[in-house]
């Protein structure tokens, strides 16, 4: 049986530069204990308040692993980063709301110009997300293109 992980993870410049190192070393093929992000995103520099310019949020999905420990442990223990460098929110699949540093969090509570996207039942295999907001494939959130980058590569 599988059970994924989802996590966001929103980062400075070095938090995200030792992760591609990381995942460069690995090989981006290799299965690695962390697995490249499905998207990455990075606020502009026209970005409205609440999100400086040069962050970056990630959206990574794993089967079984990491979960928040683990992801916790390979940022401080694996990338040398500590949090004031990154803030990430998980959600297992069989959970219902997100949570951050072992607690239920509301929605409010993720990142800035982010909302849940929400499964619309009248289309195959859609997310539905607030106006104004973009949804992506194997992504539970949205994201308000005015403010995030795709720089998914």
């Amino acid at each position: 049986m599988s059970y994924y992980f989802h996590h966001i993870i929103e980062c400075d410049k070095l938090t995200y530069e030792r992760m591609l190192r990381y995942w460069k070393q690995k090989g981006w093929g290799d299965i690695c204990d962390i697995n490249r992000p499905r998207h990455v995103w990075t606020a502009s520099e026209e970005s409205e308040a609440y999100v400086k310019a040069g962050t970056y949020l990630l959206y990574i999905v794993g089967n079984h692993r990491p979960d928040a420990q683990e992801l916790m442990e390979w940022l401080e223990d694996d990338l040398g980063v500590y949090s004031i460098h990154f803030s990430f929110w998980s959600i297992g699949e069989c959970d219902d709301e997100w949570f951050q540093s072992g607690a239920f969090v509301a929605e409010s509570a993720l990142p800035a110009h982010t909302a849940v996207a929400e499964y619309d039942y009248n289309a195959i295999n859609r997310r539905k997300a607030p106006e104004g907001f973009k949804t992506y494939d194997d992504c539970d959130i949205a994201i308000d293109p005015a403010v995030w980058k795709d720089i998914t590569a």
